[in-house]
């Protein structure tokens, strides 16, 4: 699955004009932007816990504010803010991979 997802980043970073980070010290965290002339697409890639990836279409200016510490924090809840964006983001989508197999 990493592999995927690697392979995935890659194409992004070569094909379009984007940008990538890794957003905490665990690097578990990663953050793709692809920056379009009206809008921007936010890519998060987690594998905290079951591996994730979270999609968000932004204006340009819309930037993303990460919390590392409350998004580690055992204790804290999904809504704990450990994602925003500074603007509204007009579309969200969330993949979390439950259970991975391969045959």
């Amino acid at each position: 699955m990493e592999f995927l997802v690697v392979i995935f980043l890659i194409l992004l970073v070569t094909v379009f004009q984007t940008s990538h980070e890794s957003l905490c010290d665990e690097r578990d965290v990663i953050h793709v932007l692809a920056r379009g002339s009206r809008d921007a697409i936010h890519y998060i890639y987690s594998s905290h816990g079951p591996p994730s990836l979270l999609v968000a279409r932004t204006d340009t200016v819309t930037r993303l504010q990460f919390n590392c510490s409350l998004f580690h924090d055992p204790n804290s809840s999904v809504e704990s803010d450990s994602i925003r964006f500074s603007g509204p983001a007009d579309e969200v989508m969330v993949l979390v991979f439950t259970r991975v197999c391969w045959h």
